[in-house]
């Protein structure tokens, strides 16, 4: 019996690794578009890289924004980004 309660906390502990991160959220008022480094600063001095096949060009400081990214290598990468009021 105790191998198999052991067995079972390790099947749900390996399907809980092989998850995806979730997706952070980020809300705010653009401050910079650095379009020669794909990367976007919100007011509070939150950085966020541009993945290249984003179309950011009419972006600008002043508008205000929701962005879902992840953290990949210690970086806010942008996977969604949308316009706000």
């Amino acid at each position: 019996m105790a191998s198999f309660i052991r067995a079972a906390c390790a099947l749900a502990l390996l399907t809980l690794a092989c998850l995806p991160a979730s997706a952070e959220d980020a809300k705010g008022k653009i401050v910079k578009v650095d379009l020669d480094n794909y990367v976007l600063q919100l007011e509070n001095g939150q950085t966020f890289e541009v993945p290249e096949d984003f179309y950011v060009e009419d972006l600008e400081p002043g508008m205000f924004v929701v962005i879902q990214y992840e953290i990949v290598d210690g970086q806010n990468v942008i996977a969604d980004l949308e316009l706000a009021e």
